[in-house]
C-alpha cells in the first residue's frame, strides 16, 4: 500500500505480538497444504469470485477452511491489535446494510461469511490483501516469517502457519470495528494466506528438506528377475 500512516510501526509491532498466538493453534497438516501452494503441482485454479482474496480461498475447498476454523475460533477475543487511524477511512460504510448475497451448496462457512463481509464493507478483501503483503515485508515482521524445520513437511507446516497467522491477525484488525463473526475473520485470514503464499519463494534450506525427505522414501529393490535361455549341450 502506499504510504503508512502515522503509528504503523507500532502497529506492526502489535502484531507481531499476536502472530505466535494464533500460529499456536494451527494444525501441521492444513498448515503445510498452504505452505506447499508455491511448490504444489496440479493446484486448482481459483474459481471466479469478486476479488483474489476470495477466489484464493475458494480454491482451497471447504474441508481445510473448516478445519482451520474449527481450530481458531475459540482463540480470537482479545489478542487482535487495533488499526492506525487513517488505514480504512477510505471505504465507504453504508449506514444501512442490505446483504443479498449467492453461494454454493459446497462452499464452506467461511466462504459464505467472508461474502457477507465484502458486502457490508465493499472493498475490504482487496484491502487486508494489500495490508498483509505490505506487513509481511516490514522490518519487525519479516524475520517472524523466516522459517527453519529438520524435515520437508515441518519446513511447509511452519511456512504456511506463520504467514496464515500474519493474515488472520491483519484481517482481525481490519475488521475489529464491524465485529464480525469468526469465520469472516478466520476466512478472510486464510483467503488473503492462500492468496500470497503461490508467489513466494520457499524458505530457504527447504530443496535441500526435500532432497533428505526423497532419499529417506527410496527404497532397493527388493526382487529382481532374469530370462535364461536354455541350450541343448553338445
Amino acid at each position: 500500500m502506499s504510504g503508512s500512516p502515522a503509528g504503523f510501526d507500532g502497529f506492526a509491532r502489535v502484531v507481531a505480538e499476536a502472530i505466535p498466538l494464533v500460529v499456536a493453534r494451527i494444525p501441521s497438516t492444513p498448515a503445510a497444504t498452504l505452505g506447499r501452494l508455491a511448490v504444489a503441482e496440479g493446484r486448482p485454479r481459483p474459481r471466479p469470485a469478486g476479488n483474489r482474496l476470495h477466489a484464493a480461498l475458494l480454491s482451497l475447498g471447504p474441508l481445510l477452511a473448516e478445519r482451520l476454523l474449527g481450530a481458531l475460533e475459540l482463540h480470537l477475543d482479545g489478542i487482535m491489535p487495533a488499526l492506525p487511524d487513517g488505514i480504512v477511512d477510505h471505504l465507504e460504510r453504508p449506514g444501512t446494510v442490505r446483504v443479498a448475497v449467492a453461494w454454493g451448496s459446497q462452499d464452506s462457512e467461511t466462504a459464505r461469511a467472508v461474502t457477507i463481509l465484502e458486502a457490508q464493507l465493499p472493498g475490504v478483501c482487496d484491502l487486508l490483501l494489500d495490508l498483509t503483503n505490505t506487513l509481511r515485508q516490514h522490518e519487525i515482521i519479516a524475520p517472524l516469517l523466516v522459517v527453519t524445520g529438520r524435515d520437508e513437511p515441518e519446513f511447509v507446516a511452519r511456512h504456511g502457519a506463520v504467514h496464515l497467522g500474519l493474515a488472520v491477525v491483519v484481517a482481525g484488525a481490519v475488521t475489529q470495528d464491524l465485529r464480525p463473526p469468526a469465520p469472516a475473520v478466520v476466512g478472510a485470514g486464510l483467503g488473503a494466506a492462500a492468496a500470497i503464499l503461490p508467489d513466494l519463494p520457499m524458505p530457504p534450506g527447504y530443496a535441500e528438506a526435500v532432497l533428505v525427505r526423497q532419499r529417506e522414501q527410496y527404497r532397493y529393490p527388493q526382487s529382481s528377475s532374469v530370462i535364461a535361455t536354455v541350450r541343448t549341450p553338445r
